[in-house]
């Protein structure tokens, strides 16, 4: 399945819930909120790949 077709599937289950223009953009913006705290707290909890210098 396309991206596109996944965002049509999006939008018809919106419409089926009975959310008008305004109230589907409403929550894709907060749904888009929601996803991007989540990559950022990956992010965050990511291993810091640090290069160890060693002294001799």
């Amino acid at each position: 399945m396309t991206i596109q077709e996944q965002a049509d599937m999006i939008i018809a289950y919106l419409q089926e819930n009975g959310l008008n223009h305004d109230q589907m953009l409403e929550v894709i913006s907060l749904a888009r909120k929601k996803l991007e705290a989540i990559k950022a707290e990956e992010q965050l909890n990511k291993p810091n790949k640090q290069i160890k210098i060693f002294e001799e």
